[in-house]
């Protein structure tokens, strides 16, 4: 198993978008990570992408933020792209920011107070 050197945001809601310089539509981004990104690209769009060509474009996360990247097509699965962004990558803050944002609005309340914890071994 490979390991991976940064941290790595894998989405299964919200709305982040990436807009690749030359597309007409901005495409779902199923993962990023400071040095990565994978989006599926609407099959309607006539530039054809193979690994080693350059791309760049504007990344838009669900908290609204939007950051420049640029790098390298490192793989192509039909309509599924990943990129190495080897040129302009996403800043750690930006990777951090989004994780705490999607923390706070999709999971799941917590438990707050003392007397709304669980008792444990009959305490």
């Amino acid at each position: 198993m490979i390991e991976r050197g940064t941290y790595r945001i894998v989405y299964k809601g919200g709305d982040p978008r990436f807009h690749m310089e030359g597309d007409r539509w901005p495409s779902p981004v199923a993962d990023c990570s400071e040095t990565g990104l994978c989006f599926v690209r609407a099959g309607s769009e006539s530039r054809m992408l193979e690994p080693g060509d350059r791309v760049a474009g504007e990344m838009r996360f669900c908290n609204g933020r939007r950051v420049r990247v640029s790098g390298r097509v490192v793989r192509v699965r039909g309509t599924e792209i990943a990129l190495n962004l080897d040129e302009a990558p996403i800043p750690f803050y930006d990777v951090m920011r989004e994780q705490i944002f999607l923390r706070r609005t999709f999971e799941a309340p917590r438990l707050t107070k003392a007397s709304d914890r669980l008792s444990v071994g009959g305490e």
